[in-house]
């Protein structure tokens, strides 16, 4: 839900520079009353918001599921490789009355699987925050066959946290917790991890730590939100109110 002073800027009422004094000045009026408290999240379909003796329109906050394809960036702009954006029309982009659409987090070039798309800030910021350990989990296919006697190594390990090596401009860094599970017999390549973190390639760093590559990264879930199966690779729907509310409540 967006604060009442987010909602009046992206009616274009007012800047972001001038919000705090309209509703000061008694400008704003919310439900019939006026207004004094810019920072209250309102419900932007049913509350009634007036600026100067106007009923500014109600507005439908946009949440998507992606299945992100690899070869594909979340930035916005790319020279060389096609965006996550380019797969959204236009009115989905920049919505009237509404911010425009960003992904939570990012997945790398060349990981695929679930990423959020919204228009609203306050809820992408919530989901990422690492405070609200919300886990991410990844399916992984590593380099190099891991035996069942060095698979127990590498969960205690990354429970107990694993100091990442450097990448790029990226120092060493500690991550904090993960919980790896490997799938079928041993030596195998294949886990999931979750994690709640979002350091940067901080999956393909951990494994690197303990001496494997990955080779494929997908990732299948956020918090309680699994990726849709039916969505086939660069395919997105709309996210239900309940798959929205549950992620809010970190089920």
């Amino acid at each position: 839900m967006p604060t009442l002073e987010r909602f009046l800027v992206n009616h274009k009422v007012c800047s972001w520079r001038t919000v705090r004094s309209r509703i000061s000045s008694g400008r704003v009026r919310l439900n019939g009353a006026c207004a004094s408290d810019g920072k209250i999240q309102i419900d932007s379909l049913n509350d009634c918001v007036e600026f100067d003796g106007k009923i500014l329109s109600p507005c439908r906050e946009l949440y998507f599921m992606l299945n992100k394809k690899a070869g594909f960036v979340c930035s916005s702009v790319s020279d060389r490789h096609k965006t996550v954006y380019s797969v959204f029309p236009e009115e989905s982009l920049f919505p009237e009355n509404l911010s425009p659409l960003h992904c939570i987090g990012r997945l790398d070039c060349d990981t695929e699987g679930l990423l959020i798309l919204t228009t609203d800030g306050e809820f992408s910021h919530y989901v990422a925050s690492p405070d609200n350990n919300i886990i991410k989990t990844y399916s992984v296919t590593l380099a190099e066959p891991v035996s069942e006697e060095l698979a127990e190594k590498y969960s205690e390990s990354f429970m107990n946290g694993v100091m990442l090596p450097a990448e790029k401009k990226f120092p060493r860094q500690f991550c904090s917790k993960a919980e790896i599970k490997w799938e079928g017999m041993f030596p195998s390549v294949r886990c999931s991890l979750s994690i709640s973190e979002g350091k940067f390639h901080e999956v393909k760093r951990l494994f690197r730590a303990v001496g494997n590559d990955v080779v494929n990264l997908k990732r299948t879930s956020i918090g309680a939100l699994k990726l849709d199966p039916a969505l086939e690779p660069g395919e997105y729907r709309e996210l239900s109110d309940c798959e929205v509310e549950m992620l809010r409540r970190k089920v």
